[in-house]
């Protein structure tokens, strides 16, 4: 059984078909603030995690057990990091030349916002790996372009702001000996995910398009038959 859980992000592959290889796969997306503080209780072969934070959405209710394949959707998602309003009127110290009217910021106190927000999911990534469960991380699709048109933050804030965070969320993942399955390269142009592979409602700042997760798919697919093989 391969699951692959985690965010919307994972709610948006399921609109992805007939690309599957005749696996068996399991598809869990839920809200992503869901992720962000979630229940752990483990029994000596399974992590149980529960959440159920946000109205009308699908709540947490998964157990991950020794002996599956499984692809989690949340630790690099940078946009509630590069959206955040706060970024009108500040800017990470690399971006201070061309922006003198932002207040600059230090990227440890970046590093230290994403670390404070990331503590339940680094935890639950801990317990799994003490159990030995085959666990891979999916990343999510950079910024769209569209983004800095319509949350009035600078082009040049939101893709510092995102690869801070991913790198910051990489290292973390490479030092656990994590592995991650990364967007698609032919989907990224300037660090930005291209409007062709971006989600068709211009209001959404952060899925791609069904192309786009179907890239994705092929990319974990193609993971789990190397590790077969």
């Amino acid at each position: 059984m391969i699951t692959i859980f985690g965010d919307s992000h994972v709610s948006a592959i399921s609109y992805v078909k007939n690309v599957t290889h005749n696996l068996n796969i399991q598809l869990l997306g839920t809200h992503g603030v869901n992720w962000r503080e979630f229940e752990i209780t483990e029994t000596p072969s399974c992590v149980h995690v529960s959440s159920e934070r946000v109205p009308n959405s699908t709540p947490v209710d998964l157990e991950i057990r020794t002996g599956g394949k499984y692809y989690f959707s949340s630790p690099l998602h940078s946009a509630p990091y590069f959206r955040d309003q706060a970024w009108q009127k500040f800017c990470p110290w690399k971006c201070s030349a061309i922006y003198p009217e932002l207040t600059p910021v230090s990227d440890a106190l970046i590093q230290t916002w994403v670390e404070s927000t990331m503590r339940c999911r680094t935890n639950l990534l801990e317990r799994l790996l003490e159990k030995q469960i085959d666990i891979s991380i999916i990343e999510p699709p950079k910024p769209l372009m569209r983004v800095p048109s319509y949350k009035n933050i600078k082009p040049e804030v939101v893709l510092e702001v995102d690869q801070l965070v991913r790198g910051f969320v990489f290292s973390l993942l490479q030092r656990k000996g994590i592995p991650v399955i990364q967007a698609p390269k032919e989907t990224i142009q300037n660090g930005f995910t291209k409007e062709e592979f971006s989600a068709p409602s211009q209001k959404d700042g952060h899925h791609g398009s069904t192309g786009y997760y179907e890239l994705l798919l092929r990319k974990i697919i193609e993971d789990c038959q190397n590790k077969r093989g």
